[in-house]
């Protein structure tokens, strides 16, 4: 079995990935809060509710990205996104599999995005706590979805 990562890989490479997702979504909901700020005072109703749908709309864009960033290319790549290739880690099910599309939902999706989304971010801090004190390095959502972030050699 592969040694787990180091938790200062995990932080950086969850930082970097988490900095290409925001800038994607910054990107695409740029124009409509703009526009949305602009036409505030002056817009009429029928106006503010298309760029209520628009911004609705790029919303979804985003946690569209978000999962595909998420799941669907850390199953093709082998565990890793973006962020996991640069620092060389990756994730696999605790039995050394190659995870798959159900395994990276519940663990990105589920175990990430939603439960730091209702927990109003105090999960990270959990997780920071987890990364740093335990000595499997094992947070919530590695536990959630059977899986480790290890080494890659």
């Amino acid at each position: 079995m592969r040694e787990v990562a180091k938790a200062r890989y995990r932080i950086m490479a969850f930082v970097f990935d988490w900095l290409i997702v925001y800038f994607f979504c910054a990107l695409i909901m740029f124009f409509p809060i703009i526009n949305l700020i602009k036409d505030a005072g002056n817009a009429t109703m029928t106006e503010t509710i298309s760029l209520m749908l628009c911004i609705i709309v790029f919303s979804l864009s985003c946690f569209i990205f978000i999962v595909f960033y998420f799941v669907i290319i850390p199953v093709i790549l082998k565990g890793q996104t973006i962020g996991k290739k640069l620092f060389r880690i990756r994730v696999v099910k605790q039995n050394g599999s190659d995870v798959d599309y159900l395994t990276m939902f519940v663990r990105e999706i589920i175990g990430m995005v939603l439960i730091d989304f209702a927990s109003f971010g105090i999960t990270v801090i959990i997780r920071l706590i987890c990364l740093s004190i335990k000595n499997n390095r094992l947070t919530y959502q590695d536990v959630l979805s059977s899986t480790l972030i290890v080494d890659v050699n």
